[in-house]
């Protein structure tokens, strides 16, 4: 699912995602605050559901693995073919900082999180044949061809630390994924931890191991000030809607019935709904309340 919430009456609690904008993190942090703001006035707390659709479940009871899946690939790697994917495709995904008799290596590895971990202590002996950072940095410099800077291929960062038989990491992995990877590894005397808390993955990294940022690693975020993300947020509130899905769904249809493919179409998918908000003199006296909330000294 693209976008949910649920209103909960009995603990006065919203949990709700969705919405492109607020996948950027500082659009997300502001629109929170500004629905507390406003939902705060009758008591109620507004919470982000960072899984989707299994933090919705979970706040009506219901067991939030049942509605999210596993790893969609293939299995992960085994040891001996860890670093088999980058010397075919030269692709950074993952920072790999192998800690060891208190030296740090880094490497690089073309596979995500859940390939990495979740084999389990097993993979732990195919780290080492990972090619290391310096390999990487020669082969995107030689790449006239690179649309991206190394940094901007990086999307995961891991730290395993053998001395303290613990390993920590940043990026992007789903809730099944996590669960697969934490039964992989429980029954290992390793300790995971996944860190969620930092807009930056290979800063929080290299912070985490008290070194400073690589300069060719080093990524330029340029953020809008607060007083334009509240401005931007505002834009998309108050914006006119002249979408139609239901309009949308009969085009599908009509495509796959082209295509002489099998659908069943849930009826109330083709009744596009109303608006929903209250008039526009409502909702700008609203939207001051919550700006107001945010503002206040």
């Amino acid at each position: 699912g693209e976008g949910g919430a649920v209103l909960d009456r009995d603990t006065q609690t919203i949990v709700l995602f969705g919405g492109e904008l607020l996948n950027d993190p500082p659009y997300r942090t502001i629109f929170l605050e500004l629905m507390q703001g406003l939902w705060g006035r009758w008591g109620w707390t507004v919470e982000w559901a960072d899984w989707g659709i299994p933090d919705l479940a979970e706040q009506v009871g219901e067991d939030p693995m049942t509605f999210t899946s596993g790893p969609t690939g293939d299995e992960p790697p085994p040891p001996e073919a860890l670093g088999a994917r980058y010397d075919k495709r030269e692709i950074a995904n993952s920072l790999v900082t192998i800690v060891e008799d208190r030296v740090h290596r880094d490497c690089i590895s073309a596979h995500d999180i859940e390939d990495v971990l979740g084999s389990g202590p097993d993979i732990l002996e195919g780290l080492d044949q990972l090619p290391s950072l310096d390999q990487a940095r020669d082969d995107y410099t030689d790449d006239e061809d690179s649309e991206h800077d190394l940094q901007r291929h990086i999307r995961n960062c891991l730290i395993v630390d053998r001395d303290q038989k613990r390993i920590d990491f940043w990026g992007h992995a789903r809730l099944g994924e996590l669960a697969m990877i934490e039964e992989a590894w429980s029954e290992s005397d390793w300790t995971l931890e996944r860190h969620t808390d930092h807009l930056d993955y290979i800063e929080a990294h290299f912070e985490h191991l008290d070194r400073d940022v690589p300069d060719d690693l080093i990524v330029e975020w340029n953020l809008p000030s607060r007083d334009e993300i509240i401005e931007r947020v505002a834009e998309r509130l108050f914006e006119e809607r002249d979408v139609d899905p239901a309009s949308n769904v009969r085009q599908m249809v009509a495509q796959m019935d082209a295509n002489e493919e099998e659908v069943q179409v849930d009826p109330h998918a083709l009744s596009s709904p109303a608006d929903g908000r209250p008039d526009e003199e409502t909702c700008q006296k609203r939207f001051g309340w919550a700006l107001a909330a945010v503002t206040r000294e």
